[in-house]
């Protein structure tokens, strides 16, 4: 469900308009994106606009490799093994006093 105010589109869709925000930055900075917004023809809230949106990319993480474990065979654990349990699998496979 949409919240109130602010969305647009077709029923049972959300897209999210521009939301209108404040934000404080230098004289300077707003100099220099009043400055580049007029060397391109745009608004200085689209220079900064593009700005964010490029520092955030920067920001997200790389995605994941795939990978996969080898296999060797078998028809997967032994009968009555809990996989779930690292207890018992470490018991299992470095036997009772492991641990100890």
């Amino acid at each position: 469900m949409c919240p109130a105010g602010g969305f647009k589109g077709a029923p049972g869709s959300c897209t999210l308009e521009n939301m209108k925000t404040t934000i404080n930055v230098s004289d300077d900075l707003y100099l220099r994106a009043e400055r580049a917004a007029a060397e391109s023809g745009r608004t200085p809230a689209e220079v900064i606009e593009e700005a964010v949106r490029e520092a955030l990319l920067r920001c997200e993480p790389a995605p994941r490799k795939k990978f996969s474990l080898p296999t060797f065979g078998g028809n997967g654990p032994r009968p009555g093994m809990d996989t779930h349990s690292t207890s018992e699998l470490i018991e299992r496979l470095e036997g009772p006093f492991a641990g100890a």
